[in-house]
């Protein structure tokens, strides 16, 4: 993940979107903070918008803010459903870069 470190040298704004257990396991693995990843994003009705990922202190959000924020990139940690996530994200206007950290890192620019 040093596209993340990356971005925050060059002042690109870095999120993620949706927090499985092993999106938390991966930002933990990579020591991914506030500093660096400022807000995970979930769907507005689950249990966890309001808390924190495990381990770390960065905040669980409604997904709304994407949208709000543009960011430049969007980790998708619930990459088993990247295309679904992306298509919906794309719907509804996001020109940011997604990133899929696994099986294989790349980043999709449209």
């Amino acid at each position: 993940m040093e596209l993340a470190y990356e971005s925050k040298k060059y002042d690109k704004t870095f999120v993620a979107d949706s927090c499985p257990g092993r999106g938390a396991v991966l930002i933990n693995y990579y020591g991914l903070d506030q500093t660096i990843l400022p807000y995970v994003a979930q769907l507005p009705n689950s249990e966890k918008v309001g808390q924190f990922v495990p381990g770390t202190h960065i905040p669980i959000v409604d997904n709304s803010i994407i949208l709000k924020d543009n960011p430049d990139y969007v980790v998708i940690l619930a990459w088993h459903y990247a295309d679904f996530i992306m298509n919906n994200w794309r719907k509804k206007g996001l020109k940011s870069k997604f990133v899929l950290p696994l099986p294989d890192f790349k980043v999709i620019e449209s």
